[in-house]
């Protein structure tokens, strides 16, 4: 009994032997053959999968999308609170503009000059423009804000 199972076993470990082997001869036929049924399912499968990917990573994502649009929410306030501060200042230098050239142009001949030194102890300055500009020593100066 134990001599025929030794050769039961023999044909068998050689049929198994033969048919891995015949595989590899005959592989790319088996491969054709069963990827031109299966690629329209597997290609059909595949987006559909895709799309479920895609709306649960927006789902796993949504925390991070929610405190993303928080931050540009606050910026955006920010920078609306700065466009009206903005606003509001040139609407001030208009005015101002408008109150210089009015006041000084009338009220006094400018020479637009700068500061080269200044002396506290005999309060006077020493300015870029001279004689030829118009100017005479003693002559009182004044500033942007009309301080003599």
């Amino acid at each position: 009994m134990k001599i025929s199972l030794k050769r039961n076993k023999i044909p068998i470990i050689i049929i198994g032997i033969l048919i891995i082997i015949s595989l590899n001869f005959y592989q790319g036929g088996i491969k054709s053959f069963f990827y031109s049924f299966s690629s329209p399912i597997q290609q059909f499968f595949w987006q559909k999968g895709k799309g479920i990917s895609n709306f649960f990573e927006t789902i796993i994502r949504i925390n991070t999308i929610k405190k993303e649009m928080e931050s540009l929410k606050l910026d955006n306030r920010s920078l609306l609170s700065e466009i009206a501060s903005l606003k509001e200042i040139e609407k001030e230098n208009k005015i101002l503009r408008k109150a210089l050239e009015i006041g000084l142009q009338e009220e006094y001949s400018l020479v637009f000059a700068e500061i080269i030194s200044k002396d506290f102890n005999e309060d006077y300055i020493l300015i870029d423009e001279g004689s030829t500009a118009g100017i005479v020593e003693g002559q009182p100066i004044i500033t942007e804000s009309k301080i003599v």
